[in-house]
């Protein structure tokens, strides 16, 4: 009886220990589309208390993966984010990420939503014009992540966009401000003009 009970009770705070787990992964999920062979970025959520580190891994429901691929290992839970280079792999809407245990990793903390994994490039607009995002020609899983700044977002190559300037201001804001400085200088001269005629 008491055998048991014992083993009622450590079957009990297994259970508890996967409730509490409140690790959940925000980005990717079922609307996300990652391109391959670039940087893209994995958000997620934690409590106090969640397992730290784990180790990423990428899956494929339809096949594309013959096994497991390690994206980042010994991340710690606390980062919330990476950026991570995507490696070449096949097109498949059936792609998973699961966080595991560092050392045992049938024990999954956190499964993401199906998504996507396509051929193209990302192109996102800019006071510039449309640009490329950050890519490479060819890597390995697992590919190089960091973590995010919390001046701005780490890219694979080490570099901040936007990177926090002398003034507190960043390079986004200046680009942002750019267009109205130049107005405003534009609109000065045509004052200017007018009350000289």
């Amino acid at each position: 009886m008491v055998s048991i009970s014992l083993a009622l009770l450590a079957s009990a705070l297994g259970y508890l220990s996967c409730v509490n787990a409140a690790i959940s992964i925000l980005s990717p999920n079922s609307q996300t589309t990652w391109y391959k062979n670039s940087t893209v970025q994995l958000t997620w959520s934690s409590a106090a208390g969640d397992p730290n580190p784990f180790r990423i891994f990428l899956d494929s429901t339809e096949g594309a993966l013959s096994a497991n691929a390690t994206l980042a290992d010994s991340v710690n839970t606390d980062l919330q984010g990476l950026t991570i280079l995507l490696p070449q792999l096949t097109d498949s809407d059936g792609y998973l990420l699961y966080f595991v245990n560092t050392t045992n990793t049938s024990q999954v903390y956190a499964t993401s939503q199906p998504f996507t994994i396509a051929a193209g490039e990302f192109y996102t607009s800019s006071a510039t014009g449309a640009t490329n995002a950050a890519s490479a020609t060819s890597a390995g899983i697992p590919g190089p992540y960091t973590p995010f700044s919390s001046t701005g977002v780490r890219t694979a190559t080490g570099t901040v966009s936007p990177a926090a300037t002398a003034s507190g201001t960043s390079d986004a804001a200046a680009l942002k401000a750019y267009p109205l400085a130049v107005y405003a200088v534009a609109g000065l001269g045509i004052i200017a003009g007018a009350m000289v005629v």
